[in-house]
């Protein structure tokens, strides 16, 4: 269960959080959702999928089999895989919507790593500014949501022309077989006999990365599948998050909530 409170000078300026070195919060989610930014990089070690939700569409890592399993957590809360995604990276942070409508960061006071006491890291300054380790949070989860609304369009040019397919995966283990359902891929094949303009039109819309990224990841399911077998992660040295940079959109406005302007 998730708690996420905005951030307020008033509230936690006296707290202190402490930065997440297990990943057992992330251990029973199979599927986590991606953004176009970081598809290069995850479909090098991470299957892709898609996945539709409403009327939108989402680009998803699948972690694992069946749908309660994610392989790349050991026992130990070890992130035993070669990528993290942003998701897990933020955590416990997030970008919240206030009354008004705008984008405010937010933590999650259920994570167990906000806390009264000096052991930790300052949310603010002691002159009432905000610490600088949450300023680069601030950083990294606009550019992750610049990059959300980017895939938002791109997946939605990808559903409008077809190419979306649905792909059901199954695997026998020693308790029966698995299946994770729901889930779609790239048709290949229609994405080879687009038109000229459709292509382009793709290609604008940053579909045709996202479309190959997805193509190329499929080779790793054999190993997420031989790993769902055996019900146990590979060992491998623990990932660390890390936090990126990118260019601070932070706006502290009228109030001590903390907002952003994109």
């Amino acid at each position: 269960m998730q708690d996420p409170q905005p951030i307020t000078l008033e509230r936690h300026g006296p707290l202190r959080w402490t930065r997440p070195v297990r990943y057992d919060f992330a251990a029973r989610q199979a599927l986590a959702p991606l953004v176009a930014s970081e598809l290069p990089q995850a479909c090098m070690s991470l299957p892709i999928a898609f996945l539709q939700q409403a009327d939108a569409w989402l680009v998803v890592a699948v972690l694992g089999v069946p749908p309660d399993t994610n392989l790349c957590v050991a026992s130990d809360g070890r992130w035993t895989g070669r990528y993290i995604p942003a998701l897990f990276r933020g955590h416990p942070f997030s970008l919240g919507v206030s009354a008004q409508g705008a984008p405010t960061l937010c933590v999650d006071h259920a994570s167990g790593l906000v806390h009264e006491g000096p052991e930790g890291e300052r949310f603010f300054t002691e002159d009432g500014q905000i610490a600088p380790l949450i300023s680069q949070l601030i950083k990294f989860l606009s550019s992750v949501e610049k990059s959300r609304q980017a895939t938002v369009r791109a997946c939605a040019a990808l559903h409008q022309l077809g190419l979306l397919m649905p792909w059901t995966v199954k695997v026998k283990t020693s308790a029966g077989e698995k299946t994770l359902g729901g889930l779609f891929r790239i048709n290949e094949a229609a994405l080879n006999q687009l038109s000229a303009e459709s292509l382009h039109e793709l290609m604008q819309a940053g579909g045709m990365a996202m479309a190959y990224c997805q193509l190329l990841s499929m080779q790793h399911f054999a190993n997420m599948i031989e790993g769902a077998r055996q019900q146990q992660p590979k060992s491998t040295a623990a990932a660390q998050p890390d936090l990126g940079l990118a260019q601070q959109l932070f706006d502290k406005g009228q109030s001590d909530t903390i907002k952003f302007n994109w």
